[in-house]
């Protein structure tokens, strides 16, 4: 299954210096929430969440990655990505890496 190789190959993409490179994995994820990469953003969207949607991502809108607080004592959220399909459901994604 292609998941442990991607496993694999994140967990040794560190470089020993200071600056270290982001898994591709990471990357990907990164430029599907782009504006100019919706195509991406839908295959990714329906690659994960294909069997569990009553119908495939055909269109999607990148909205403002930020959650607005409703409250001034709320905590503010960035996702890496957020993004609305054209039957109106909403998706929200956050990428987490080990180190």
């Amino acid at each position: 299954m292609a998941i442990p190789e991607i496993s694999k190959k994140i967990s040794g993409a560190c470089a020993p210096d200071r600056l270290k490179p982001r898994p591709p994995v990471a990357e990907t994820i990164t430029k599907a929430g782009a504006e100019d990469n919706h195509d991406l953003l839908i295959h990714f969207l329906n690659a994960i969440l294909g069997a569990d949607l009553p119908s495939p991502v055909t269109q999607v809108d990148i909205l403002n990655p930020y959650n607005e607080r409703e409250f001034v004592t709320d905590k503010l959220s960035i996702v890496d990505i957020k993004a609305r399909d054209d039957h109106a459901r909403l998706y929200q994604a956050e990428i987490q890496l080990r180190k």
